[in-house]
């Protein structure tokens, strides 16, 4: 979902649940691999869990973040899906697949820059390694266009509430915009007609922030 999304922390009882009703087979779906949120974490749960419902849920979260975001930006990212998980858990209340998640009604600006201040420290930790960089942007595609949506929203509440808001958006905007493009040139397949739509969006909000005109293509001069 085009969002912040932590459901995977209720995979691991929730296929236990089926086991003990008796269910020998289910269907799983995760068919949107350049909009959902941690999609790739998502996705690799689920097929080791359809191996062996009964191992340790909470270590087999631990071995994909830390083997596949580095040892060193791995407690962030735990953190920042721990924090996610609790403030999900604390509305105590039930949100549609769509659009409520999207708004994220649930979540307060300082849950927001608190998450982004996981991932600054995540991205610090890796330095320079491009390979985990690529995967951190992946991993904060989510918030990123949460943040990009709601931004005057965010900072307009900030203000009000007398929060210091950090987050730059020229920044943000780029970042965004790189990450979907990497998605959707690695990734492609399906609904890439919204996630297009949604990266034209971004595209022309840094150019007006900006002032930079989008390049007027070449004229072709015949021979």
């Amino acid at each position: 979902t085009n969002g912040v999304f932590p459901s995977m922390y209720k995979y691991g009882t929730n296929l236990k649940t089926f086991k003990e009703w008796g269910v020998n087979g289910y269907f799983v779906e995760h068919e949107n691999a350049a909009n959902v949120d941690f999609w790739d974490m998502k996705q690799w749960l689920m097929s080791k869990l359809m191996e062996d419902t009964d191992q340790d849920y909470d270590a087999l979260m631990d071995e994909f973040i830390y083997g596949y975001y580095g040892e060193a930006a791995g407690p962030y990212i735990r953190e920042y899906l721990d924090f996610m998980h609790e403030k999900a858990e604390d509305t105590n209340n039930g949100y549609s697949f769509g659009q409520n998640i999207i708004s994220g009604t649930w979540l307060t600006v300082e849950d927001i820059l608190q998450g982004h201040t996981y991932f600054d420290q995540a991205f610090t930790a890796v330095g320079d390694d491009e390979v985990l960089l690529k995967r951190l942007r992946t991993a904060r595609n989510g918030l990123d266009k949460l943040t990009a949506d709601l931004y005057l929203k965010l900072q307009l509440n900030a203000d009000y509430y007398g929060v210091e808001w950090t987050i730059d958006q020229e920044e943000l905007l780029e970042r965004t915009i790189l990450t979907m493009t990497e998605l959707i040139e690695q990734r492609g397949g399906t609904y890439l007609y919204n996630i297009n739509n949604a990266l034209d969006k971004y595209k022309l909000e840094l150019r007006l922030l900006t002032g930079n005109e989008e390049p007027a293509p070449e004229e072709t001069v015949e021979e």
